[in-house]
């Protein structure tokens, strides 16, 4: 058997089919301090529940990342949080979705929830007592399943037992409801009509911060497809130039080419130089990523 790398965080088990591009701790620091005094190893699984959802895996990922949508997909969601303290905030690896929770409209006590999105298709929806993991796989190109599993402190006790069977009652209605505005997105899409527009910094940032790295793993399978050069995205070529953008996008080509066949088989590359749309991405993309920074600089500042 092929062996495969495995790491553990807080009791949760994580398998690769291939050397991760970083460390387990590395990707998910800062998550065990946002969420105290909430303790996931100590959560014991209790079920999966599966759904299958007519609609691109990244249709449904922009959706979890989305924050307009609250209010009007989901009234009981929004009777539980608090919209108007509803925060977003990045981080190299995920993003996080963070409100104080209101113990009255809901089944879960007073307390704060934390939504985190792992990219690229795992979620973490931490309460109190509570723990839901969510696996997004693509299925086809208009079809993807996500996979539910549900971690609780308490399984035995009586009130813990009604609070797991009000939990799942109120996921289900809303993923039903995230099912529903998902699939009409698919639909929209595929119509032609369905035109991109801006973003919003303060309930979209998710969102973007999503089709960023997917950009930038489109970008390396570019290189790889095209049977391009790394070459072009040596550090030495971009520490000289003034744009952190630049310097970062082509790190990151390296870092997700690294050990790869493509690598490997330019080692002592005779060819002088790729298609220009290949050897100049990171002075193109790396445009794009320093107006990001400044971008979020400037929200934080405000």
């Amino acid at each position: 058997l092929d062996p495969v790398p495995v790491a553990e965080w807080e009791s949760l088990v994580f398998v690769a089919l291939q050397n991760p591009a970083t460390d387990l701790q590395n990707l998910l620091n800062g998550i065990r301090d946002q969420i105290r005094p909430i303790d996931l190893s100590r959560m014991q699984f209790h079920c999966q529940i599966n759904y299958e959802v007519a609609c691109n895996w990244k249709i449904y990922v922009d959706n979890y990342l989305e924050g307009y949508h609250l209010p009007h997909v989901h009234p009981g969601l929004n009777r539980l949080l608090d919209y108007r303290s509803y925060t977003t905030t990045l981080a190299e690896g995920y993003s996080y979705q963070h409100s104080p929770l209101n113990g009255i409209n809901g089944p879960y006590q007073s307390g704060e929830a934390h939504y985190y999105f792992i990219y690229p298709n795992i979620m973490l929806n931490i309460l109190p007592d509570r723990l839901q993991t969510k696996l997004v796989i693509p299925v086809s190109p208009d079809r993807c399943r996500v996979v539910f599993d549900y971690y609780y402190i308490d399984l035995e006790s009586a009130s813990a037992k009604q609070l797991i069977a009000d939990d799942l009652a109120f996921s289900d209605q809303v993923q039903q409801e995230d099912i529903g505005i998902c699939e009409r997105v698919q639909v929209g899409l595929e119509s032609g009509a369905y035109r991109a527009g801006r973003l919003s910094p303060k309930r979209e940032a998710g969102v973007h911060h999503f089709q960023e790295l997917i950009r930038r793993d489109y970008r390396a399978e570019d290189v790889v497809a095209l049977r391009g050069s790394v070459h072009p995205f040596d550090a030495r070529i971009h520490a000289p130039r003034p744009y952190v953008g630049q310097r970062m996008s082509a790190a990151n080509v390296r870092l997700l080419l690294e050990g790869s066949a493509i690598n490997k088989s330019h080692e002592h590359c005779g060819r002088v130089q790729d298609a220009y749309s290949l050897r100049c991405w990171p002075a193109v993309g790396g445009a794009a990523r320093t107006s990001e920074i400044s971008w979020q600089a400037s929200i934080i500042e405000q």
